[in-house]
């Protein structure tokens, strides 16, 4: 009988650790998972932002072929007028 009582003693014993084992597992589990989530967020503002900035790229881009664009280049570097412009000059008096 004493003997029946020391097996139950130790598989008690080996329950308790491995439910111990257990709950430290799905801690470090959960405090992983954690991580991981904050990361794809971050990573996700980061695809956001850029996706942003693909766009605004594209917009400069369209807006540069554009012949809107080219006036404005030609009006403000070379000083160029369209035909329908009219240019007033001061007098140096």
């Amino acid at each position: 009988m004493r003997r029946k009582g020391g097996a139950l003693k130790w598989l008690l014993v080996f329950v308790i650790l491995a439910m111990l084992i257990t709950m430290i597992a799905g801690f470090k589990m959960k405090t992983r998972l954690s991580e991981g989530a904050a990361q794809i967020e971050k990573l996700q503002q980061q695809t956001d932002e850029e996706n942003r900035r693909a766009e605004e790229l594209k917009e400069m881009e369209d807006y540069v072929k554009s012949d809107e664009y080219l006036k404005q280049i030609a009006k403000d570097k070379l000083g160029l007028i369209d035909s329908n412009e009219i240019i007033f000059k001061e007098s140096k008096e």
